[in-house]
């Protein structure tokens, strides 16, 4: 349900703030800034930026192959980033030319549910870093809010106060150059 043009009511009662931001790595200060990972292993533009910035830990996880790019597959890396940065979250997509609709979404599920499960207050997303085959930046964005309304969907109604679901994750921004674009999908 919108509020406003990047505030979401979330079906477990509380506001999410959407944002789209430029992709400025060196100037960000976040939780959880979330890379993608295509089947080949290849660091992409942003995922080089943190890689060079951490004596290429992002390299060396890779090649150990703690993740292998599947399409939701998720690893969080804590402590990798410098002191703005607080956690990395790996996110695979699969093939980098043949990436579906369906496979985004089931990534950004993934990425949602386990940011969700962490103490995180808000993430970025490296949006410039993804493709979807035959989808543009606003429609990426719409879907990442919509996921995130899903995948933080809990019933509570018939519960007692102390098993309520609650989680940390109030702020999501979508870093892209073209920020001006983002806001189509998101308003």
């Amino acid at each position: 349900m919108p509020l406003s043009n990047n505030r979401i009511l979330l079906s477990c009662g509380v506001c999410m703030d959407f944002q789209s931001k430029k992709a400025q790595l060196d100037k960000l200060k976040t939780d959880v800034l979330i890379l993608p990972v295509y089947d080949d292993l290849a660091l992409t533009a942003s995922a080089k930026t943190v890689n060079q910035a951490n004596n290429n830990q992002l390299s060396v996880i890779l090649k150990n192959g703690d993740i292998k790019g599947n399409p939701g597959e998720t690893l969080m890396l804590s402590g990798v980033s410098g002191a703005n940065i607080k956690r990395v979250l790996l996110l695979g997509l699969g093939k980098k030319k043949e990436v579906s609709e369906a496979g985004f979404r089931k990534a950004m599920i993934a990425a949602v549910k386990t940011i969700a499960t962490s103490n995180a207050k808000d993430a970025c997303l490296a949006l410039d870093d993804m493709e979807v085959n035959n989808r543009d930046v606003a429609w990426m964005a719409r879907q990442i809010a919509e996921l995130a309304e899903h995948s933080t969907y809990t019933f509570n109604d018939f519960k007692s106060k102390d098993k309520h679901k609650t989680f940390s994750l109030r702020k999501l921004a979508i870093l892209c150059n073209d920020a001006k674009d983002l806001i189509f999908g998101i308003v």
